[in-house]
């Protein structure tokens, strides 16, 4: 088995508002260079549920812990280090973005 990418860090708001930005609101901090396809008008969807799915779909308070757990490296073959190693770099210019979402206030 090829380990998984494991992140732990601290965002400035309530657990709940956390979730909401990293599942409901993706799109407002996820940017469009980070995705597979780097297509216009592309949402990036993430199921807020354990073993939910990220997925790209085209057009046709108090500090809360967050811990990702990007795993299934193995099903890559032979390249999945590979892709593992990419990936740990592009979590790093990520989340950024997802940290500064999270500390605005909830909107609707």
């Amino acid at each position: 088995m090829i380990e998984p990418i494991r992140l732990t860090f601290e965002v400035d708001c309530p657990v709940d508002h956390a979730f909401d930005v990293w599942t409901n609101r993706i799109a407002q901090w996820w940017p469009k260079d980070h995705t597979v396809s780097a297509e216009e008008n592309l949402t990036v969807v993430l199921e807020g549920r354990p073993g939910g799915r990220i997925f790209e779909r085209r057009i046709s308070g108090a500090a809360t812990r967050v811990e990702i757990e990007h795993r299934g490296w193995e099903r890559l073959g032979d390249v999945g280090e590979h892709w593992r190693d990419r990936n740990r770099g592009g979590w790093a210019t990520l989340l950024p973005h997802y940290i500064a979402a999270a500390a605005l206030p909830p909107g609707p």
